[in-house]
């Protein structure tokens, strides 16, 4: 039985590399696949989380995010001691727990997540780290060309691309959107942070939704850096039970929170996927989101299943939900297209089959590592400087896959 190894850099639980990890471990193990994470703790306490069920086979090492260090030499240790066919790494914020401290042995697949700067530019300095490649939609699919792009072709690593896929939840009749004496039930899920995802922008919906007169509820489930201004700015609506902030929920739970409103709400201004549109659509929620690359653009057919407005344009998120709420015949209709149109395409069936086959193949081919040649091209993205010979080869890297954005070919 060959076995898989994730690493996760946020063992938090939630999330959608979380979930993801949540959706490996229940579908590989039907295809022979044993399958275990290393994980590593956003913080030391997280309030009323309890751990999901699949969190058996996570082992959470080190300390919070930031010691890296400390999960570097875990991760390696872990890792001899395991003895994995192939590690499975997403490690877009800490360029050092993934494929530089593995040891040779196992295959080495870098998941593509996300598709920003930062991690096109981890591919393009550490591509000679890793066996393969996996995007998980075309948006990353592109990060993962242009990050292979002045590489030579003898050096490439293969590259997959494998859609998300969920369990989606049973078939159940489509809840009626139609009485309109009912509020409209708006809900928002992910990291509640300004940065990609916009979170503040609820802020000026809320306030918009409420000059209008428009009756709605809005629920946000999440933790994040933005957490306490937004608790701020809308705390009158909070107190009115028109806002709910509900904190971290598992993703064994979002379908159930998802079944009990009408709308969802995306306001990123980039996102791999996103995954929780998936996961919105499969039960029934219509989707008010940013016309940005991704499943939005792939998955929302405007006027038809949902709407896609520009990144930041508040009086159109204000404008669509207010036409929804004033036509519940259109938002029933909507609603009842939703998962039709995710339910071909982003099944954990699917997703399964598709890994296994990729991961197999990975497995029959010979090694791509380039341990040796990566070295040497880590030096020569080095500026020939004494006071670098004095600072410590942790921070030397990091300048290096973040910092230089240099591509091999064009060096110092």
């Amino acid at each position: 039985m060959p076995k898989l190894l994730v690493t996760l850099p946020y063992a938090a639980g939630i999330g959608g590399v979380e979930s993801w990890f949540a959706d490996l471990y229940s579908i590989l193990p039907k295809y022979g696949w044993e399958i275990e994470a290393l994980a590593i703790p956003v913080s030391h306490k997280r309030n009323n989380w309890k751990p999901p069920s699949y969190w058996s086979a996570v082992t959470v090492i080190g300390k919070p995010w930031w010691a890296v260090r400390d999960f570097a030499a875990h991760v390696q240790f872990e890792i001899i001691n395991r003895k994995p066919d192939i590690v499975l790494t997403y490690a877009y914020d800490a360029p050092l727990i993934s494929g530089p401290n593995i040891p040779p042995g196992p295959k080495v697949i870098e998941g593509v997540h996300t598709g920003m700067k930062p991690e096109i530019d981890r591919i393009a300095h550490w591509h000679y780290y890793f066996d393969a490649l996996l995007a998980i939609s075309e948006v990353t699919q592109i990060a993962v060309e242009q990050g292979l792009k002045y590489v030579h072709p003898s050096q490439q690593p293969p590259f997959q691309l494998v859609r998300y896929g969920l369990r989606l939840p049973p078939i159940s009749p489509i809840p009626s959107c139609l009485d309109t004496s009912q509020p409209l039930r708006l809900i928002w899920f992910g990291r509640i942070t300004q940065t990609i995802k916009r979170v503040l922008d609820l802020i000026g919906i809320c306030r918009g939704l409420k000059t209008r007169g428009i009756d709605f509820r809005l629920t946000v489930l999440g933790e994040g850096t933005e957490i306490l201004k937004l608790q701020t700015e809308l705390s009158g609506e909070i107190a009115q039970e028109i806002v709910s902030l509900k904190g971290a929920v598992t993703a064994e739970k979002v379908f159930a929170h998802l079944a009990c409103h009408d709308i969802f709400l995306s306001t990123s201004e980039f996102e791999g996927g996103p995954r929780t549109l998936i996961e919105a659509m499969s039960c029934h929620v219509v989707p008010v989101v940013t016309d940005i690359d991704g499943y939005c653009r792939e998955l929302v057919r405007q006027g038809e299943n949902g709407f896609r407005v520009p990144v930041g344009d508040i009086t159109a998120f204000i404008d669509h939900i207010a036409e929804l709420s004033s036509d519940r015949l259109k938002l029933q209709l909507m609603s009842e297209q939703c998962r039709s149109s995710v339910e071909p395409i982003f099944t954990i069936e699917r997703m399964g089959f598709d890994l296994d086959r990729y991961f197999r193949q990975v497995l029959a081919e010979p090694s791509k590592r380039q341990l040796n040649s990566a070295l040497q091209d880590l030096s020569l993205h080095l500026p020939n400087s004494r006071l670098w010979l004095s600072t410590p080869i942790r921070k030397v890297m990091r300048w290096s896959a973040y910092k230089c954005n240099l591509l091999p070919g064009n060096e110092l």
